[in-house]
């Protein structure tokens, strides 16, 4: 299996290449043989990186310790789940996961478009396989996952037990997912400026993957948060650590190009900005990668360190000069003759909306980056911590929050302020009805209060967006509202799936406001028999439990929280790992309430059953969760074809009129 899966990687590396010279080669000649060859080329790709992937997944089940990285990265104890993720815990294993993910999705694009031999997607197929190319270059020459050692120890390394955690059997396969996904667009953004074809083709092409993996890269950094949260034993989940950072970067800018490109569809507006948006996008996706496998920065997320740093930067700068030079090229065609006519018009909201997203993109790779400056001009390590990115960044992310209650209540073009105003005034009285409400409710800071007054504003602007509209349509069609409102739902799905995105923001926005801003934290020391309060309960604490595990020894501290309404049971851990000894690991546990979480962390003990520990309550730290929940399910929405939607048949038409033309020209 070592050698099956070392020689199909050198395989794919030879292939991709070729595969690629066929492309170009179809596209000089219009010769059908090239084009047939290509794909055959695909396919053989596909299927070489397939096979090396489960030849490492069975040398990682079968603990097959002759190999580094499974000696690395497993050992004999470890559970088969956790054995099955380690394929992505190391360096090597990621970059293979990487390859075979972007092998998948340029495998699924050559099945939807098998008989399309227009140009763009020739050249969105060769500049994929370009990417690919990339990657496979890593895994043979730098980073291959099936180096073996002059030796096979008994048992391997372990995982390492901040790994051993059921959201990293979610996290980064779906934080992967969104990264490779955005290649897709880039790759169709690149062939529509290398073929001169800048109209709504490429655009209308990339809608499906851009949504998807905007939806995969929000699952993998909602369930980052959660394992944060839950495995680090800290209390937090988001810490603006650089790889967090990192993930969240292109989010951003893949969250603006979402809308950006909607003002290309209606408007034929913003054709620079969707290009450079794209651009952006991709390269913050590789830039993420970078972050984390080069070592550059320290980082809980991050890998070792490793030589791959320069490699990756080359790779955004080569792709970010042939970007520049096809811009450049393009530019007369691709400026929009359509000015914005005035601020107050969807068309102004969506075009800040698109800056603002991107300045806070900027300041936080800025954060991220002027470490490692610093260290290249002064020598000296500095980090740029949590104050810095609040402080620049809450007061734009305010501002983005008010815009989304603004765009739905304005049409294309221009737009009056009194009806705004008219528009919103609802929502508004009602915000001013909540807002005595929530300040009685201990919501008495500014921040805090202006922050989930705005949240509260929009939710009630979308709601009654919704309601109104389907109003008007059953009294103008004289239909029951609720059949009106179905049928609302229905008729446009990109619509309203994006307002179901907007309340999931609001959500996520409301739970770290109210997270952040009400935390409650004790740090208590109890000998057993011994009692504690905070927030109401008494924590009562009998003895230090102790068990002898095949995989690791555990201590463990019950604590009954006590009220005259409730009582409940907390356990934190620590663990130490037989292969991890000198690393014990945090097991925090946690009660969950309609008002929030206790949080409970195991610090230290003494001989005498002494503990140290840290509790916390966390107020309605749920709606992050949730909030992501509904952002996933709104971009699902936004997916599924709108009711009554007919498939145009000119599409086959024109394959079939493309295939007489390339049989034509083989034959000459």
């Amino acid at each position: 299996m070592v050698e099956l899966g070392r020689f199909t990687l050198i395989f794919s590396f030879i292939l991709t290449p070729l595969t690629i010279i066929f492309y170009l080669l179809f596209l000089k000649s219009k010769d059908l043989r090239f084009f047939i060859s290509a794909q055959r080329g695909v396919i053989l790709i596909f299927s070489f990186i397939v096979i090396s992937s489960v030849s490492l997944l069975y040398a990682l089940v079968t603990s097959d310790f002759s190999i580094e990285y499974v000696a690395s990265y497993t050992d004999r104890t470890l559970p088969l789940l956790y054995k099955i993720s380690a394929f992505w815990a190391g360096m090597e294993g990621s970059l293979l996961f990487w390859a075979l993910t972007l092998v998948i999705l340029i495998l699924w694009l050559w099945i939807e478009n098998r008989q399309d031999y227009r140009k763009i997607h020739v050249w969105a197929m060769i500049f994929n396989l370009g990417v690919l190319f990339f990657f496979n270059t890593l895994l043979v020459f730098l980073s291959n996952p099936f180096k073996t050692l002059p030796f096979t120890p008994a048992d391997g390394r372990g995982l390492n037990p901040l790994l051993q955690n059921v959201s990293m059997l979610i996290h980064p396969p779906t934080l992967y997912l969104g990264y490779v996904g955005f290649t897709i667009p880039f790759a169709y953004a690149m062939a529509s400026l290398i073929t001169g074809k800048i109209d709504i083709h490429w655009i209308t092409k990339v809608r499906k993957w851009t949504i998807l993996s905007w939806i995969f890269l929000t699952i993998g950094i909602i369930y980052g948060g959660k394992w944060a949260y839950v495995e680090l034993g800290w209390g937090g989940y988001w810490a603006w650590d650089p790889v967090e950072n990192a993930s969240f970067m292109p989010w951003l800018t893949g969250t603006a190009f979402l809308h950006s490109v909607m003002m290309q569809e209606k408007r034929n507006m913003l054709k620079i900005w969707n290009m450079v948006l794209i651009m952006l996008t991709f390269a913050l996706t590789i830039f993420g990668t970078y972050i984390t496998r080069s070592g550059a920065l320290a980082s809980v997320h991050a890998f070792a360190q490793s030589n791959l740093g320069p490699f990756f930067a080359a790779f955004i700068g080569g792709w970010f000069a042939l970007f520049l030079i096809l811009l450049a090229l393009r530019w007369k065609k691709l400026k929009s003759k359509i000015p914005i006519e005035n601020v107050l018009s969807r068309e102004g909201t969506f075009y800040i909306n698109n800056w603002i997203l991107v300045i806070i993109a900027f300041t936080i790779f800025w954060g991220v980056l002027f470490p490692i400056i610093a260290e290249i001009v002064r020598g000296v390590k500095i980090t740029v911590g949590p104050p810095f990115y609040e402080q620049v960044t809450i007061p734009f992310f305010l501002i983005l929050l008010l815009i989304m209650g603004i765009c739905p209540s304005i049409g294309w073009r221009k737009a009056t302020l009194k009806g705004i105003i008219k528009t919103m005034l609802i929502p508004f009285l009602l915000t001013l009805i909540t807002i005595p409400f929530l300040y009685l409710g201990g919501i008495t800071r500014a921040l805090p209060l202006t922050a989930v007054s705005l949240s509260i504003l929009v939710f009630y602007i979308i709601i009654f967006e919704i309601l109104r509209t389907a109003y008007v349509k059953a009294k103008v069609q004289k239909l029951p509202y609720i059949t009106s409102l179905y049928r609302l739902l229905l008729s446009n799905k990109r619509r309203y799936g994006g307002f179901v995105v907007h309340i999931g923001v609001i959500f996520t926005a409301a739970g770290i406001i109210l997270s952040t801003a009400f935390k409650k934290e004790a740090e208590i020391t109890l000998k057993p028999g011994q009692e504690a309060e905070f927030m109401g309960y008494k924590i009562r604490y009998s003895h230090l439990m102790y068990e002898d595990t095949p995989h690791y020894t555990w201590f463990r501290a019950p604590l009954n929280f006590v009220n005259k309404k409730e009582s409940f049971w907390l356990k934190p851990e620590k663990r130490f790992y037989r292969t991890w000894s000198e690393q014990p690991n945090t097991e925090v546990d946690i009660k969950t309430t309609l008002a929030g979480d206790f949080y409970a962390i195991l610090e230290g003990w003494d001989k005498d059953g002494t503990a140290y520990l840290r509790v916390q309550f966390h107020p309605f730290i749920y709606l992050i969760w949730l909030g992501g929940l509904i952002m996933v399910i709104g971009g699902i929405f936004a997916l599924l074809p709108d009711r009554r939607q007919k498939e145009p048949i000119t599409q086959k038409q024109n394959n079939s009129k493309n295939s007489l033309e390339i049989k034509k020209g083989g034959e000459k």
